[in-house]
């Protein structure tokens, strides 16, 4: 599915992630979401602990280690992580909101 990738330290970029298995390597463990700005941001449940450096601060939220945006939508008929279209990442509200979120080392 497509998403966006933030990694600390870079600028965000769309990639593909597919699978829980590809997700959970991304973050760095067991996948925790955060509802913001009608998306959902996906970070490792332990980021706290597990040492990693502070990424950003998104809705309030300060997120540490790899994270990703994708939404919820439907499969097979029941609610899930599904990816981001064209229309997602050129709406400017999601470019403010996750495209612009922080300086980049």
């Amino acid at each position: 599915m497509k998403v966006l990738l933030i990694r600390p330290g870079e600028a965000p970029e769309v990639g593909e992630l597919n699978g829980y298995n590809e997700m959970s390597e991304y973050v760095g463990g067991c996948i925790e979401t955060v509802n913001a700005y009608g998306y959902k941001i996906v970070c490792n449940d332990e980021f706290l602990l597990n040492g990693s450096p502070y990424n950003v601060t998104i809705g309030g939220v300060q997120f540490f280690g790899n994270i990703f945006v994708c939404k919820v939508g439907t499969v097979n008929g029941e609610p899930d992580l599904v990816g981001l279209d064209d229309a997602d990442i050129g709406n400017p509200e999601f470019v403010v909101c996750f495209l612009l979120c922080k300086d980049y080392l």
